[in-house]
């Protein structure tokens, strides 16, 4: 009795390492036993489907996808990173490595990037930075009022800036609230 208890429980073993020697892992896009062996194994099911083969497999290519795809994702995970879209002809602020007091400025002046490849930019002025030391410049379609503009027209609307658009939401003293 004990030994048909043990027999099946490791039936149920081999079977388990079976199938999941057969599912294709989410980071390689192949199979364990296919790495190992280089063939697919054949499975109940897999017998069922018509034409299951699948081209050979090149373990360094295989091994160097899973390696770099890996330390790939972890890294912009754990650094929150973010794509750059640092193009030619877009102007930029290079920060500044030091400053000699407190108020000096922490980023240049506006260059314009003349080439931008992988994570280095080459500006105008002949430097050639990295792209993380870039900040966008903010291009003149936004301007601020200046307050040498002529007066307005009476045509115009007047719009005063400091008051809120926002309407009261009206007070709710209750139901025993008695006015």
């Amino acid at each position: 009795m004990a030994y048909s208890l043990l027999f099946t429980q490791l039936l149920q073993i081999k079977q388990t390492l079976a199938s999941y020697r057969s599912t294709l892992q989410t980071t390689t896009g192949v199979s364990p036993a296919k790495l190992l062996y280089n063939f697919n194994m054949n499975m109940p099911l897999t017998r069922m489907q018509p034409g299951n083969r699948s081209k050979e497999v090149e373990h360094p290519k295989v091994q160097q996808h899973v390696c770099i795809a890996r330390i790939a994702r972890n890294y912009d995970a754990r650094h929150r990173a973010v794509p750059h879209s640092v193009k030619s002809g877009d102007y930029v602020r290079i920060r500044l490595p030091t400053r000699s007091h407190k108020l000096s400025p922490t980023y240049s002046e506006p260059c314009q990037v003349l080439k931008a490849s992988g994570h280095t930019v080459w500006l105008s002025n002949g430097q050639r930075r990295n792209v993380r030391r870039c900040m966008f410049h903010a291009s003149d379609e936004f301007t601020f009022p200046s307050s040498t503009s002529p007066d307005p027209g009476p045509d115009s609307p007047v719009v005063d800036l400091r008051q809120s658009a926002r309407l009261p939401k009206p007070k709710n003293f209750g139901p025993d609230f008695v006015t």
